[in-house]
């Protein structure tokens, strides 16, 4: 995710920024895992403001699925009014 994030920044519309690694990367991922980081008061990513931080680590594609709900979801409602669990419902296409 490092060496992702270096070369590319990875900010996306609604306050929200997505780091995953690069192709390569995936041989050595086990098991698609997903972490989700939120901030009530915006923080600085690469110049954009972010509020929403997922991390992705996929084992194959799955991550463009993960993409989609993530790009589908109203960034302020889950930052300020979801629980962990509405999050996870979400962000996993449950909701």
């Amino acid at each position: 995710m490092l060496e992702r994030n270096q070369r590319d920044s990875v900010p996306i519309e609604n306050n929200v920024a997505i780091s995953h690694g690069t192709a390569e990367s995936m041989k050595f991922v086990k098991r698609t895992g997903l972490v989700v980081l939120t901030y009530l008061d915006s923080i600085d990513w690469d110049g954009e403001k972010v509020q929403l931080v997922t991390c992705i680590a996929p084992k194959r594609e799955e991550h463009l699925e993960i993409l989609n709900c993530i790009t589908e979801a109203d960034t302020g409602t889950l930052v300020k009014d979801a629980s962990s669990e509405e999050l996870y419902r979400k962000l996993n296409g449950l909701a």
